[in-house]
């Protein structure tokens, strides 16, 4: 930090300039993780297909070693494992240590005592306005909205999800409330990188998704019918 402090003469745009290099390497970690929760959206419906297959095998009181059922939920297994966001947390506990290491920075070291940014006279202290405070909580939900997750397959699941978005924000709101104007800055700048981030990923995905392959209901003439046969379970 005294590094680009040395660079900026200025703590806070120190802390900016710091946040977006480190976002900037966590930058391929968020590709792999949209790619896999991609992958994770695009079996979501197969998913609960074979949910509903399962459950009416079990319906009809089939034991657990039927093989039918045993079939079922080998290919479930498969395909929440295939889906699965490995790395997915990855980029959050890498910031972990720097949170702490920042935390430290501005609460202890005595040159950020009394280093002044834009309306803020002291980054080791709170926000006199609390103006950090609710722009960290807004930036919160965008980031949130617009970060892939894992489809949910039940209502409930969808629920929970809606939940998270918006009381995660209140909660850390109500946690950061006193919290170091630095410490504020850092995570609030670092949530309008990863916002910015994931909007680009957004595009390029969209733009490298492959054609939809086009469904054909005639039959070609001169096609022969092949009856199909009667499942005898």
């Amino acid at each position: 930090m005294n590094f680009f402090n040395g660079i900026t003469q200025n703590y806070g745009i120190a802390i900016i300039v710091f946040t977006f290099l480190f976002y900037s390497l966590l930058f391929p970690l968020r590709w792999s993780q949209s790619k896999s929760f991609k992958k994770a959206a695009g079996n979501a419906p197969k998913m609960k297909d074979l949910q509903e297959k399962i459950k009416a095998l079990q319906k009809k009181g089939l034991p657990a070693d039927d093989p039918r059922l045993r079939e079922l939920q080998m290919q479930q297994l498969k395909m929440t494992k295939d889906a699965l966001p490995i790395g997915g947390c990855l980029p959050m506990l890498l910031q972990f240590p720097l949170l702490i290491a920042f935390y430290t920075a501005v609460t202890v070291s005595l040159e950020v005592r009394q280093a002044s940014f834009i309306w803020l006279p002291d980054l080791s202290a709170a926000d006199p306005w609390h103006i950090l405070e609710f722009a960290f909580a807004i930036s919160m939900v965008l980031a949130m909205k617009f970060t892939p997750t894992t489809p949910a397959v039940s209502p409930e699941q969808q629920m929970q999800q809606k939940m998270m978005t918006y009381l995660m924000p209140v909660m850390m709101l109500w946690v950061m409330w006193a919290a170091p104007s630095g410490l504020l800055l850092y995570w609030l700048f670092g949530n309008m990188v990863s916002f910015g981030q994931q909007i680009l990923i957004n595009r390029l995905n969209k733009s490298g998704a492959p054609p939809e392959t086009e469904i054909v209901d005639e039959v070609p003439k001169g096609a022969k019918k092949v009856k199909p046969k009667l499942s005898t379970s």
